[in-house]
C-alpha cells in the first residue's frame, strides 16, 4: 500500500512537470483552456494516451497560479478521473477531496453540484470498502444528475449496489419505493426500460433476506425485459448471471446453476484482470454451495492473481475470496490449512467472518471455549447495542445486526459449541447457557423467515436454519433431563418437539388473529401467486415462451401487490405480525386428556449427526428416549424395495424381508416395549424417512415364516400417523359431517377413452407417470369402477347419499365443483397419482378430458388451496403419499395437499399399488367401518383380511395405504 511519503512525492511530480504559468493571465488560462480541452477530448475517446495526465495536470498548474475560478474545478475534477484510470488511487482520493474542499472553501455560488459530478463518482468508487465515506458520495452524485435522465439511472444502479453490499437494508428498500414511485408516476411510458434497475435492485435485496425464490423471479424479468430494450448489453448482464447461479445453486437447481455461471464467464468482456477473477470467485462460491470444495478451491484460486493485478481497486475481493477458501477447507475438514487464508485476507482488512471462521475451525476440532470465544467477537463487532466480551453473555432478540446472515450463523454455531462443551463436561450451567443463546438465534432466524411467505422453497430453506437451531435446545433439554429430571424439562422437551414439525402446515391450520376482510385478501393473494407459479413452471417445461414471458409478469405483478399488503399487516397489525411462529403447540395435559387408556402416542425425531429422540405418551406416562439412527434411512430404502420387488414371493428375497422388518423393529419399538404393554393403538408422529416406513410391517422376531403367519405389528395394534401432534389435535377440532355421505371419483381410463394427456409436454414427470403409460396413454383402471360402485352400494345401504363421477363425467372440472360444493363425510378418488419430485405442487390426479393438455390434471398446488369439507379423503391411487421431504414440514405430497386444504384424514399409498387388489382393500374397508365406525379399525381389518389369504399376503398388496388422522 502506498504511503505518505509516496502520495507526497506524486503529488510533488505534478508541479515539478506541470507548465510553469508566464504571469500573462490571457495567455496562461487560454494555454491551460487548451491543455483541459486536449486531455478531456482523449477522455471521451477512451483513450489510453499517457499524455491525458500531463496534460490536466499542466491544466491545474496554470489554473492555480491565479484567482479561485470555475475553470480549476473543472480541471481538476478531470485530474481526479485519470488519476483514478491509471490506478493512481491514493492521490486521485488526495486530489479529489482537495477540490471538493476548495470549492466549499472559495466560492461555492460559483460552481454547480454538476461540475462535481466526476469527482464525487471517482471518490465513492475510492472507498467502496467503507460505506461511511462512499455512501454519502453515491448520494452527492445522485444530487447531481437530472431525475429520470440515464445518468441518474446508472447512479441510482451504483447505489443500489452500494447498499447491498454494505447490508444497507432499509436504505436499499427506501431507495427501491423511491424508483417505483418515479417510473408508476411516467406517462408516456419513456421510463419503462429503467423497471430493469427496480427488478435488479428487487433481486438483491431477496437475496440478502434468503428467498430465492423471488430473487431467480425478478432476475427473469430483469432478462426478459432487456430482450425487448436492449438497455444493458450483454457483457453488463453476466454479473447478473453469476448471481442467477447463486440462487438456483440455492434452490438446489445444480446443473442450471453452472449453466447460468459459465454463461455468465462466456458472456464477460473481461478476459483478464480483476473483473474476470470476480466471476472466478463467484463459480468458486457456487461450488461450496454445492459441497464441491475442491472445485471451489480451484476456483477461487484462478481469481487471485487476476485480483493481484490491481489489489486496491480488488482488496474487499481479495479478502473474501481468501476468507472462501479457509470455508472451503474447514468443510473438507482440512483445519491446518484454514489459518493461511484466513492471515492473507487479514492483510487486506479485517472483519467478524475472520473471528466467525477461527471459531467453526476450533469448534470442529473439539476446541469447545476457544470457538465460543471467536464467536463473541462476531456478536459484539455486528451489534449496534451489545458489546458484552463476556462469552455468558448474549444479545437480545431485539438487536439490530450490521450483517444479519453472519450474526445469526454466530448464534448458532455458538449455541452449539456451548452445547457440546457442556455435554462433555456434564456442566449443567453451560447446557443452560446453551439453550439460552440457542433461543435467541431462533427469534432472530423467526425474523428472517416473515420475508418469504408464499415462496415454499424459500421458506424450506429458513425453516432449516429454524429446526437445526430447534435440534441442539431439544439435545441440551435432554442432557439436562438426564442430569435433572423434572416434569418442567419434559414440558420443555414436547414443546420443542412439536416446533420442529410441520411449520408451515400448522400455522395453516391455526386460526389468525387477523381480521377477516385481511385474512380472505391474503389467502385471495397467496393462491394468485401460486396459480401464475404453477403456470409459469408448466409452460417453461413445455418451452411456451410468449406464456413464460405472461406468467412471469403476473407473477412479478402479483408479489409486489402481496409485499405491500405484508407492509400494511405490519404497520396496522404489529402484534400479530410479530407472533409469525408463535402458534398454540399442544402441552403433555392437552395429549394425556385426548388419549384413552389403551393409546400410546410416540414422536420421532431424528438430528443431523445421526441421533434420534422418542418422545412416548400415555394417558398418565411419558418418557424420553435417546436412540441410534445411523443406519435408518438406509434400511428403510431397502425395506421398501424389499415390499416391492417382483420377487418378494422368493424365500430368499422374504427372508431378507424379515431381518431388515426385524433391524427396524429394534431400532424403532424395541426400546419402548414395556410402554406398549395393554395397548391396542399406536398414534405415529413420523419425520424424515420414517414418512416411507408402515409400522404395520414392523417384526419383533426374526424367525422365517411365510407372510401370513408372520407376527407383523398390525396384528396386535391398530396404527395411525400424523405431521405431529399438534397438527392432530388442531384437525380433530375441525367441525365435520358424519353422514355416510360419499363423493366417489374414478376416470377409469377404458379403451377408446383414454386420457391422451401423456403427450411429450409431460417430460418433467418423473418415472411414476411412465409407469401409469402405455403408447402415451393412461393405462386402464377397470377394477375402480367395480371399486366405486361397490363402495356407493354400500354407502346408500347404510343410509349415506353419494355423487358418483365415473369415467367422461370424471372431469376435472367436475370433481372441482364437486369438492367445495358441500361437505361429505367420504371423499373416494380412485385414480392415477402422477409424482414430482422435483417440484411436489406439480404433483397431480389423472382426470378424464377428450382433448388432453397439462392443464387438465389436478395438481396438488390447486388442491391445496381448495375449501374442501371432508371427514376423510381415500386416494385409493398410486403413490399418492409419495414426495419430497422436507425438513421441518415432511412429506410434501397429494395427501398433505388434501390436509391443508380442509380434510380431517387422509387415507393414501406409499408406493405403486395392484388396481385389483386395492380395490378389495377399499371395499373390506368400507364393509368393516360400517360395523365399527372407526377408519383406523376398520383399516386394520381390511388389511388383516388380505394377510389371511397366501395370495394376497405380500405386504405388497395390503401395506400401502396409511392413515394420516383420527
Amino acid at each position: 500500500m502506498k504511503t505518505y511519503w509516496t502520495t507526497l512525492f506524486t503529488l510533488l511530480t505534478i508541479v515539478v512537470f506541470a507548465q510553469t504559468p508566464t504571469g500573462d493571465i490571457q495567455k496562461d488560462t487560454a494555454l491551460a483552456r487548451q491543455y483541459y480541452e486536449e486531455g478531456r477530448t482523449l477522455l471521451i475517446e477512451n483513450s489510453e494516451n499517457k499524455k491525458i495526465l500531463d496534460l490536466f495536470k499542466k491544466s491545474v498548474a496554470l489554473y492555480e497560479a491565479y484567482p479561485f475560478s470555475k475553470e480549476l474545478v473543472e480541471s481538476k475534477v478531470l485530474l481526479t478521473v485519470q488519476l483514478y484510470n491509471e490506478k493512481k488511487s491514493d492521490t486521485a482520493i488526495v486530489v479529489g477531496k482537495e477540490v471538493i474542499s476548495l470549492v466549499e472553501k472559495e466560492a461555492p455560488e460559483m460552481v454547480t453540484d454538476s461540475m462535481l459530478l466526476d469527482a464525487y463518482k471517482v471518490l465513492a468508487e475510492l472507498h467502496l470498502s467503507d460505506p461511511d465515506k462512499c455512501i454519502p458520495y453515491r448520494l452527492k452524485v445522485l444530487d447531481c444528475t437530472e431525475v429520470g435522465s440515464e445518468k441518474y439511472f446508472d447512479n441510482v444502479r451504483s447505489l443500489l449496489f452500494t447498499y447491498y453490499n454494505h447490508n444497507r437494508l432499509e436504505e436499499l428498500k427506501a431507495l427501491l419505493t423511491d424508483l417505483e414511485k418515479l417510473l408508476n408516476s411516467q406517462k408516456d411510458g419513456k421510463l419503462d426500460k429503467y423497471w430493469i434497475i427496480f427488478y435488479y435492485g428487487k433481486a438483491q435485496l431477496y437475496k440478502k433476506n434468503r428467498n430465492y425464490e423471488q430473487a431467480v423471479l425478478y432476475s427473469k424479468k430483469l432478462f426478459a425485459d432487456n430482450e425487448k430494450y436492449e438497455l444493458f448489453p450483454i457483457y453488463q448482464l453476466a454479473p447478473m448471471y453469476m448471481e442467477m447461479g447463486i440462487y438456483l445453486t440455492i434452490l438446489n437447481e445444480y446443473d442450471e446453476a453452472i449453466e447460468w455461471a459459465e454463461k455468465g464467464i462466456q458472456s464477460t468482456k473481461y478476459k483478464s484482470g480483476g473483473q474476470l477473477g470476480t466471476y472466478y470467485s463467484t463459480l468458486g462460491y457456487i461450488y461450496s454451495l454445492q459441497k464441491k470444495s475442491r472445485k471451489s478451491i480451484e476456483a477461487y484460486e484462478k481469481g487471485i492473481p487476476l485480483f493481484e493485478e490491481d489489489p486496491i481497486t480488488f482488496k474487499a475481493w481479495l479478502a473474501n475470496t481468501y476468507n472462501n477458501i479457509a470455508n472451503s477447507y474447514i468443510n473438507l475438514k482440512e483445519y491446518d490449512k484454514v489459518i493461511e487464508p484466513i492471515k492473507k485476507s487479514k492483510e487486506y482488512g479485517s472483519t467478524p467472518i475472520h473471528n466467525y471462521q477461527l471459531g467453526l475451525s476450533f469448534g470442529e476440532q473439539g476446541k469447545y471455549e476457544m470457538a465460543v470465544k471467536e464467536l463473541q467477537q462476531v456478536l459484539v463487532q455486528n451489534s449496534t447495542q451489545f458489546k458484552e466480551v463476556n462469552i455468558d453473555e448474549n444479545p437480545s432478540a431485539y438487536e439490530v445486526f450490521k450483517d444479519t446472515k453472519i450474526t445469526n450463523e454466530a448464534l448458532f454455531q455458538k449455541g452449539q459449541y456451548e452445547y457440546k462443551w457442556g455435554k462433555e463436561q456434564q456442566d449443567k450451567h453451560r447446557l443452560l447457557k446453551s439453550y439460552e443463546t440457542l433461543k435467541i438465534a431462533f427469534s432472530h432466524y423467526e425474523e428472517v423467515a416473515r420475508a418469504s411467505k408464499g415462496f415454499d422453497k424459500s421458506r424450506f430453506l429458513i425453516n432449516e436454519n429454524l429446526l437445526e437451531t430447534l435440534s441442539y435446545m431439544i439435545m441440551a433439554q435432554s442432557e439436562l433431563y438426564e442430569l435433572e429430571p423434572r416434569s418442567t424439562t419434559f414440558d420443555e422437551l414436547l414443546y420443542l418437539t412439536e416446533r420442529r414439525k410441520a411449520l408451515q402446515l400448522i400455522e395453516t391450520l391455526s386460526p389468525s388473529s387477523l381480521p377477516e376482510s385481511v385474512v380472505k385478501r391474503e389467502q385471495k393473494l397467496l393462491k394468485e401467486l401460486s396459480d401464475n407459479g404453477q403456470k409459469l413452471d408448466l409452460a417453461t417445461y413445455s418451452n411456451q415462451k410468449d406464456s413464460i414471458i405472461f406468467y412471469q409478469n403476473a407473477l412479478v405483478e402479483t408479489n409486489q401487490v402481496l409485499e405491500k399488503h405484508f407492509e400494511e399487516v405490519k404497520k396496522n397489525y404489529p402484534k400479530v405480525s410479530n407472533d409469525f411462529y408463535n402458534d398454540e403447540y399442544v402441552a403433555l395435559q392437552d395429549i394425556q386428556d385426548d388419549l384413552s387408556e389403551k393409546t400410546l402416542l410416540i414422536e420421532y425425531n431424528s438430528f443431523k449427526n445421526i441421533s434420534g429422540l422418542m418422545i412416548v405418551i400415555g394417558k398418565e406416562s411419558q418418557k424420553n428416549i435417546m436412540i441410534d439412527l445411523s443406519n435408518l434411512a438406509e434400511n428403510i430404502s431397502t425395506f421398501n424395495k424389499l415390499i416391492q420387488s417382483r420377487f418378494a414371493f422368493q424365500k430368499s428375497v422374504r427372508d431378507k424381508f424379515i431381518d431388515t422388518s426385524h433391524e427396524l423393529y429394534k431400532t424403532l419399538i424395541e426400546p419402548i416395549e414395556s410402554e406398549l404393554e395393554g395397548k391396542t393403538k399406536i398414534m405415529i408422529v413420523v419425520e424424515g424417512e420414517l414418512f416411507h416406513l408402515p409400522f404395520e410391517l414392523l417384526l419383533k422376531s426374526n424367525e422365517k415364516k411365510p407372510y401370513q403367519e408372520l407376527d407383523f405389528l398390525i396384528k396386535k395394534y391398530e396404527i395411525n400417523y400424523h405431521y405431529s401432534a399438534t397438527a392432530f389435535l388442531k384437525l380433530q377440532e375441525k367441525t365435520t359431517v358424519k353422514d355416510n355421505s360419499l363423493l366417489a371419483f374414478a376416470p377409469i381410463f377404458s379403451k377408446g377413452e383414454e386420457l391422451t394427456t401423456a403427450s411429450r409436454s409431460l417430460d418433467f414427470m418423473v418415472d411414476s407417470v411412465y409407469r401409469s403409460i402405455e403408447n402415451f396413454e393412461f393405462t386402464a383402471l377397470p377394477s375402480t369402477k367395480k371399486e366405486v360402485n361397490a363402495i356407493s352400494k354400500l354407502v346408500k345401504s347404510n343410509n349415506g347419499q353419494t355423487n358418483v363421477l365415473l369415467s367422461k363425467n370424471a372431469t376435472k372440472n367436475k370433481l372441482s365443483e364437486q369438492l367445495e360444493k358441500q361437505p361429505y363425510q367420504f371423499v373416494h378418488i380412485a385414480t392415477h397419482g402422477l409424482v414430482n419430485f422435483k417440484n411436489p405442487k406439480l404433483s397431480a390426479l389423472a382426470c378424464y378430458s377428450k382433448n388432453e393438455t397439462m392443464e387438465n390434471l389436478m395438481y396438488a398446488n390447486e388442491i391445496q388451496f381448495k375449501d374442501i369439507n371432508a371427514d376423510l379423503v381415500i386416494l385409493s391411487s398410486c403413490e399418492s403419499g409419495i414426495g419430497e421431504l422436507v425438513q421441518g414440514e415432511g412429506l410434501i405430497a397429494l395427501n398433505r395437499s388434501f390436509i391443508y386444504s380442509g380434510a380431517k384424514n387422509v387415507l393414501f399409498s406409499l408406493w405403486k399399488v395392484s388396481d385389483e387388489y386395492s380395490s378389495q382393500l377399499m371395499i373390506d374397508f368400507y364393509k368393516s367401518y360400517f360395523e365399527n365406525l372407526s377408519y383406523t379399525s376398520a383399516l386394520r381389518q381390511a388389511k388383516l383380511k388380505m394377510l389371511e389369504n397366501p395370495k394376497s399376503a405380500l405386504p405388497k398388496y395390503w401395506s400401502a395405504f396409511v392413515l394420516m388422522g383420527e
